[in-house]
């Protein structure tokens, strides 16, 4: 008799979660805990980071803080400008929201667990890229108006339209996908070294594996951060190509500048003051 080396079929549970329904609708509850429990974690930290908070010589979790809040603020102040900063808060409230979920994946709470790391389902990374991406055009239309936000879709050919519609629609999609895609590939390979090695063994590569997923749950949250704050940056920052009017008006100020009467006079002036040859 052959020993088994797979996993028998059925036996890895992946994406299960516990759900009820109410009003024809079904919610995942264990993904709803989490999320709430994640985001308790990051309110109650900013409470304590602001209890603590002092004018004087600050501690080091409100030195981490507040270098990480200005380092982010210089960064849109220099490519967008003042009204950058208004995003600086939303970013790092999803980088934070974003590495605790990832790092739920981490507590041990039975199989299949009871509380799973809520980036791994896919309801919430959808929510979470509908919401920045609707907050990104939001902010565009307002910066540009209306006519603007209608003309950014042109540049820099009308030929692009289709090109640049499509790369919008993409935008949620791929933010959504490769939070979920990371987080739920994490998941599957643990329990695959949970199924498929025998307990004396599997505990110094699931090891090796959460020490890993820790480190991926940061990059994927400074991804989430970063492509959040790059849409805002180019949903706010202002058309640098001149219009035609403001190109032709250069032109006419650089060949026919006029000469105010003070200028010619100081010319006629000075002409005069050179004696004749002789």
């Amino acid at each position: 008799m052959t020993p088994q080396i797979f996993a028998a079929p059925g036996q890895i549970e992946i994406g299960v979660h516990n759900t009820i329904s109410l009003g024809g609708a079904t919610f995942n509850i264990d993904t709803i805990a989490a999320s709430l429990l994640a985001g308790i974690i990051v309110v109650g930290f900013g409470l304590y980071v602001r209890i603590r908070a002092t004018d004087g010589v600050p501690h080091r979790t409100q030195l981490a803080w507040e270098m990480l809040v200005t380092t982010t603020e210089r960064h849109f102040e220099r490519t967008v400008g003042s009204t950058g900063r208004k995003v600086v808060p939303l970013a790092i409230s999803l980088f934070a929201f974003i590495l605790i979920a990832n790092w739920l994946e981490l507590v041990p709470s039975g199989s299949p667990k009871s509380l799973p790391p809520p980036t791994g389902d896919i309801n919430l990374t959808v929510a979470l890229a509908g919401l920045v991406i609707l907050m990104v055009h939001g902010a565009s239309l307002r910066a540009r108006g209306l006519r603007g936000y209608l003309r950014h879709y042109l540049r820099p050919s009308p030929w692009l339209l289709p090109i640049n519609f499509i790369e919008e629609m993409a935008k949620p999609v791929t933010l959504a996908l490769r939070l979920f895609g990371n987080v739920f590939a994490g998941a599957v390979v643990a329990a695959l070294i949970l199924d498929l090695l025998p307990p004396h063994l599997a505990s110094i590569p699931l090891l090796f594996w959460k020490l890993f997923a820790m480190c991926v749950a940061v990059v994927q949250a400074f991804l989430f951060a970063l492509l959040t704050i790059l849409y805002f940056q180019t949903a706010l920052k202002p058309d640098e190509e001149p219009s035609s009017e403001e190109g032709h008006a250069a032109e006419h100020a650089g060949t026919d500048t006029p000469v105010s009467p003070a200028s010619q006079g100081s010319v006629s002036i000075h002409t005069s003051s050179v004696p004749p040859e002789r």
